[in-house]
């Protein structure tokens, strides 16, 4: 796992849990590694509608410097993570 999508209760999206937040907060002698989900900052990202054309979102990751984007869907429900490695396997499928 190197990222993962933290919902709520009623499924809204609240961030993102990196492999690199995770370990930099266990390496933290002065948290309780059990509390962590509680304490730590997840990662934010933005988000874009599924309807947007590839080329239009690595333009938005790379002005935003996030290769993480939450798609969403024409009622607005998140779809799902889009990633800078996603695309690349992708364009590189099609090649």
């Amino acid at each position: 796992m190197h990222s993962l999508a933290i919902l709520d209760d009623q499924e809204k999206y609240q961030g993102i849990l990196t492999s690199k937040l995770i370990f930099d907060y266990l390496a933290d002698s002065n948290h309780n590694p059990q509390q962590f989900i509680k304490e730590i900052k997840l990662e934010s990202l933005f988000k874009i509608s599924d309807k947007v054309p590839l080329e239009k979102a690595i333009k938005e990751m790379k002005r935003k410097h996030s290769y993480k984007i939450i798609v969403f869907d024409e009622k607005g429900k998140d779809y799902g993570v889009l990633t800078e490695t996603e695309i690349l396997k992708k364009i590189t499928a099609n090649s």
